[in-house]
Parts: C-alpha cells; sequence; structure tokens
C-alpha cells in the first residue's frame, strides 16, 4: 500500500493498492481510494487497511473491486494520528502529542477506543516487537519503549531522549532497535526494556554535510535500510555494534573568511566518539596550505577531543586545503576535512552590500536605515 497525505506538490491524499508481481516481476494496481483525510501510515489486518488519518483519527478500508471504501472510523480526541502498528485485534497508533493510542478494531466498522497513554514528546512512528508485548515509538525527542501485554493499559517502560529529532523506529537484530534520527541512525540494546543502552550511531555522510535521514527499515540479521533525501543507505549492525566511531562535530566542511598574506588563522575541530571502543585518530595527511598540531588523538567512548588546524596562505587568492585523517573505525578508514578561504565574493567579516527590500505590508527599508543596528536574516521554506 502507498499512501499519499497530500501537500504542495501532490494535494490530493490517496491510497493505492497493488498486487504482488506475476511472473513478469511487475506489481498491479489493484485498488485506490482518494479524499479529503491526510494520510500517513497504514497497516494490514485481515485484509482491511487500518489508516492513521491525523485528526480524523483511524479509518478503516477495505477492498471492493478497484476501488477501497472505508467502512470505519475513530476520531478520537487530541486525534493526530501518524503511524499504527496492528496485533490481535488491536491497532497501537503513534498519535503525535496525544501519545499512544489503542484501538479495538474487531468490529472494523465501529472501532473503539481502549486506552491512551501519555508520552515525552510527539510519537510520530510505532513498531512492535516481533517477539514480545512490547512496541517502541518515535517520538521526535526519543525512543520509548511501552509494555503492551494489556492493551486496556498500556504502561511506559523507558523514554531516551535523542540528539536528533526521531522520525522512525525499527526492531532489528535481536534485542537490538534502530531510530532515524535526522542526521544519523541510532541503535538501541532493548534486551532490558527498562534500561535501553545506546550501542551504535552512524552519521550518514552527503554532498555538503547534508543529512536528513527521514525513513528506514531493519531486518533481523542487523541490515539496516535508511533514507535520506539524497539516496538509500545500508548499515550493518555486526560491524557497528562494539567498535569506535568517529564523527566531525559540526560537519567536515570548514569555510574560513579572508586571510592576508602570511597571516596564519588557526581553527578548532572536535572530533568524537560516538562508538562503544576507544578511538584512535593514528595518521594525518594534509594538501594546501594547512597544517595540524597534534596528528595523533585517543578518544574514548563518548568523548571528544579538539584537533587544531593552521591554515597560512601564500598569496590572496582562493585556498582549497584538506586534512585527511586515519582511524580505526572499522567503516570509516579515513576522514577528509576539506578547507577554504579566500572566497570569491562576500565572504565572513566583509561588509554587507547596500540592501532596500519593500515589506508584505508595503512599507520599505533600506540597510542605510539598519547601520549600527544586529540585523537577523531569516530564510523560511513553507513545507
Amino acid at each position: 500500500a502507498i499512501t499519499n497525505r497530500g501537500d504542495e506538490v501532490q494535494p490530493t491524499p490517496f491510497l493505492a493498492v497493488y498486487d504482488p508481481p506475476g511472473r513478469r516481476g511487475t506489481p498491479s494496481l489493484g485498488a485506490t481510494w482518494t479524499g479529503t483525510a491526510s494520510i500517513e501510515g497504514v497497516a494490514w489486518s485481515g485484509g482491511r487497511l487500518i489508516a492513521a488519518a491525523h485528526d480524523r483519527g483511524v479509518l478503516v478500508f477495505e477492498r471492493a473491486g478497484k476501488t477501497l471504501r472505508q467502512v470505519g472510523a475513530l476520531e478520537a480526541a487530541k486525534a493526530d494520528a501518524w503511524d499504527v502498528e496492528v496485533r490481535k485485534g488491536h491497532a497501537f497508533v503513534a498519535n503525535g502529542t496525544g501519545g499512544l493510542l489503542v484501538v479495538d478494531i474487531t468490529d472494523p466498522k465501529a472501532p473503539k477506543q481502549v486506552a491512551t497513554l501519555a508520552l515525552p514528546g510527539s510519537a510520530g512512528d510505532v513498531s512492535l516487537d516481533p517477539k514480545s508485548a512490547i512496541a517502541y515509538l518515535a517520538t521526535k525527542n526519543g525512543l520509548a519503549v511501552v509494555d503492551i501485554s494489556d492493551p486496556a493499559a498500556p504502561t511506559l517502560r523507558a523514554h531516551v531522549e535523542t540528539p536528533g529529532t526521531a522520525l522512525m523506529v525499527r526492531p532489528s537484530a535481536p534485542g537490538t532497535v534502530v531510530v532515524a534520527d535526522w542526521a544519523e541512525v541510532r541503535a538501541y540494546d532493548v534486551r532490558k526494556p527498562d534500561a535501553p543502552v545506546l550501542r551504535a550511531s552512524k552519521r550518514i555522510p552527503t554532498d555538503g554535510d547534508f543529512s536528513r535521514v527521514l525513513a528506514l527499515d531493519a531486518a533481523p540479521d542487523g541490515s539496516v535500510y535508511a533514507g535520506e533525501w539524497q539516496g538509500l543507505h545500508t548499515l550493518s549492525l555486526s560491524a557497528e555494534m562494539d567498535a569506535p566511531d568517529v564523527d566531525v562535530e559540526g560537519g567536515s566542511t570548514i569555510r574560513l573568511g579572508r586571510l592576508g598574506t602570511g597571516n596564519a588563522a588557526t581553527h578548532t575541530v572536535w572530533l568524537g566518539n560516538r562508538g562503544t571502543r576507544p578511538l584512535s585518530i593514528h595518521g594525518v595527511k594534509t594538501s594546501g596550505p594547512v597544517s595540524v598540531e597534534q596528528p595523533c588523538l585517543e578518544i574514548a567512548p563518548g568523548d571528544s577531543a579538539a584537533l587544531a588546524l593552521s591554515v597560512t596562505p601564500d598569496g590572496r587568492g582562493p585556498i582549497a586545503a584538506s586534512v585527511v585523517l586515519a582511524s580505526n573505525d572499522p567503516d570509516e578508514a579515513t576522514v577528509a576535512l576539506e578547507i577554504t578561504a579566500n572566497a570569491s565574493g562576500l565572504d565572513v567579516g566583509d561588509p554587507a552590500p547596500p540592501l532596500n527590500a519593500i515589506g508584505l505590508d508595503g512599507t520599505t527599508w533600506d540597510s542605510e536605515r539598519l547601520r549600527g543596528k544586529v540585523v537577523v536574516l531569516s530564510y523560511f521554506a513553507t513545507f
């Protein structure tokens, strides 16, 4: 099943169900629905489709020929349904600021709310442990572990805050769950539901240090599939669970301002160890007018250390230098730092050019009126 909640790109919410591929290996479109409900997550239950529909709560669809027909609905209080999982006649819904919502769906035409559980943060994704009565929820600010052995009385066993925005959670290798946490994937040992332990994390690097891990899935063998805006990445927990993990705090692209000839500029790069074993930085190669004061570092798990760089230009033209660090991280044996300075056009520290603009209310302003004041330029995207 494919969902579309409706947005600026594709404004019409829809559901589409595809039948399994035949001998030619191509899935065929089975049934569809379009409407006004903003649908995010779905789950199958006895041939019916249970949908998390934001402020419309939970909707139930069944197939009628080429059409998906809505046969039931539960518009719960504080409805903000983002995702749903089904087990033994109950739907477990990640209900935004409403936490966990539990719905009895044994009568699909008349779903009934049986319980709610308040959670820290805003629940946006839910996944059930395949071998126990535990539900995991991504709450934007962390990972929630919930006991659902009694669906009418779920209890919060633990909540672990994450540094990014926890968007999705999935069980992986036995006793392990993985979380899509905005710029990285994090793996937790949940064999003790009351005390999850971070076992590994991996920042997904992309061009320009821009990474947004928005979705993931996992397999029991420890394979993790992370989807971010620029592509699909495959990770292996077997290589990550007990090892050092190097991280360049703030990103590996370093932009310096104007540097005069012969004037050295110093810059500190903080290197972190997100793994479970000591991290060793044991070799440095440089190119361009850059040097490193301390080429070898030992960093304990969870700690950070400073790497001091010095850039001395031999002219006034643009500078492009690099520092390549060798480490004992098993899947990131080298880390490249790219350094630029004396860039063409405006740069850090340059006076701003004259500016003028017309506001939404029709008033005009110019930079001369703002001289001597602090000016904040804010850029927004409407999505």
